[in-house]
């Protein structure tokens, strides 16, 4: 073999094991790392809030299974148990935390405030009054999200209006909940400028508000469920007793229509879902909590016809031309 051939034979076999180890570069380059988010729920009945989330992240770019994974085993149900459902993420840490309820903000920032762990809130009644943010524009520390207030005594009007000779309310309270707390104080400062009696029933479990309704169903012309967690999971079975005895229910969240109540005023969850995904969006781009406002939720108007017609009530044409949705 001569020198010309040699040459050619090095050069080949340079050529070959370069392109061996670029093909090893490429193969073993890291993949794009998959974000991981944490979910603490408190109530089934902000899933739609979860749904707004998912929809509107996939719709920023981040795909469920490709470049985000979703850490969520459901409502934990009881505020007692949102304490365990922030310990796994201790021992399992994620990019970003979402806290959905005002117990659920409130436990967040117990466990992780102060952490590197951005957290976004929705919907928080008054995330100031709650101890959660310094203020609503300037919220410091990892912590921001959207607030739902402000809402419950407009409510009242629209009760006033559609059903303007019933006076006894019927109003479950549930002292743990502080979106409760703080519902009933605006409720109870808008009552004392309308006629209304309000019949308080404070509770802590399902089984109590069944038991309420037993007892209370004669006394009372109005159920008010206010922006609480625990009740507002419990919707289509007041509705289903109060319809019994042509007795109109109030509900704080739109979503709450469709469950059958008469009147619904308040946030709309996927909505509110899709607006805390878009914060998140600019946290995980980089910028800190601490740096963007508390945004507040939309509110939204729903009429139950088909419940209206069920317990005999007419609902001014009037006043159904103004509903942002009506249920036919």
């Amino acid at each position: 073999m001569n020198s010309k051939q040699m040459l050619r034979l090095l050069m080949a076999a340079a050529v070959i094991v370069i392109g061996y180890f670029a093909a090893q570069e490429l193969f073993t380059e890291k993949q794009p790392e998959v974000l991981k988010i944490g979910v603490v729920n408190l109530s089934p009945a902000l899933n739609p809030v979860f749904e707004g989330i998912k929809m509107e992240m996939e719709t920023l770019g981040y795909k469920e299974g490709q470049e985000v994974t979703y850490l969520y085993n459901g409502p934990v149900r009881k505020i007692e148990n949102l304490d365990t459902a922030y310990q796994t993420f201790r021992q399992n840490p994620v990019d970003l935390l979402f806290a959905l309820s005002t117990p659920a903000a409130i436990k967040a920032k117990q466990h992780f405030g102060g952490s590197e762990t951005p957290i976004v809130f929705a919907p928080v009644y008054d995330p100031v009054k709650s101890g959660i943010v310094k203020s609503v524009l300037q919220p410091g520390g990892n912590i921001t999200g959207v607030k739902a207030a402000d809402f419950v005594a407009k409510g009242l009007e629209w009760l006033s209006k559609i059903s303007p000779d019933r006076k006894k309310v019927l109003v479950f309270h549930n002292p743990k909940d502080q979106s409760s707390v703080l519902g009933l104080t605006e409720l109870l400062t808008a009552t004392d400028q309308q006629d209304f009696q309000i019949i308080l029933e404070k509770i802590s479990t399902l089984e109590e508000i069944d038991s309420i309704l037993q007892r209370r169903i004669q006394d009372i012309e109005i159920i008010f469920i206010l922006p609480d967690n625990l009740v507002s999971a419990h919707t289509a079975q007041i509705v289903s007793m109060a319809n019994e005895h042509s007795i109109p229910v109030f509900a704080s969240a739109p979503s709450l229509g469709k469950a059958g109540a008469m009147i619904a005023f308040g946030p709309d969850f996927i909505d509110i879902g899709k607006q805390v995904a878009r914060i998140a969006h600019q946290t995980l781009q980089g910028t800190t909590p601490a740096e963007l406002p508390v945004e507040s939720a939309e509110f939204y108007l729903v009429l139950n016809l088909k419940t209206a017609k069920k317990i005999g009530i007419e609902i001014p044409e009037v006043i159904v031309r103004q509903a942002d949705r009506v249920i036919r």
